[in-house]
């Protein structure tokens, strides 16, 4: 399987280079190997346990005494972990429907694709929230991959990806 290439630093890579043939450094796109290998049920299941892993953490972290020094710092971790993985989840479930259709000719499951993006925006308010409540948490994320939309090198990625399949 191809490596982890769609994330850096604080920023999520979407279709435009995970759904290419050949991606960066030579390598094919992650979604498009994971299509072409039959593998993209098996991504959606390591993501979906990413996100039961982080519940598990979260649950432990409740657990720690409330006069435990670290508490806050675990929780928040856990928490923005979680919420983290979440959107990770449902947007890459998001691509994988939206990546199925346009390779069989615009013929897009409507109801699996509308409830992955309805997800992935729940995902991203909740995460939102996790960050304004949560001081300790790390910092954001981005659903683009480089600098902004509005400045010069722009290079979208997940959130720009999940708005192409917006309303279809």
């Amino acid at each position: 399987m191809p490596s982890n290439n769609w994330l850096r630093d604080d920023r999520m890579i979407g279709l435009q280079w995970l759904g290419r043939a050949e991606g960066g450094y030579g390598n094919p796109g992650v979604v498009y190997w994971l299509h072409n290998n039959s593998k993209s049920d098996d991504a959606l299941a390591e993501k979906s346990a990413a996100v039961e892993i982080w519940d598990t953490l979260i649950a432990l972290a409740q657990q720690l005494p409330e006069t435990a020094s670290v508490r806050a710092e675990v929780l928040a971790g856990a928490l923005y972990g979680r919420d983290l993985a979440v959107i990770i989840r449902w947007g890459w479930e998001a691509m994988v429907w939206g990546y199925r259709g346009d390779q069989a000719g615009g013929q897009y499951n409507h109801t699996a694709l509308a409830t992955a993006i309805a997800n992935y925006n729940l995902a991203w308010a909740a995460y939102n929230r996790t960050l304004a409540t949560q001081p300790l948490a790390a910092t954001p994320f981005h659903d683009f991959y480089e600098g902004g939309s509005e400045m010069s090198g722009y290079v979208p990625g997940i959130g720009a990806s999940i708005d192409v399949y917006r309303g279809k």
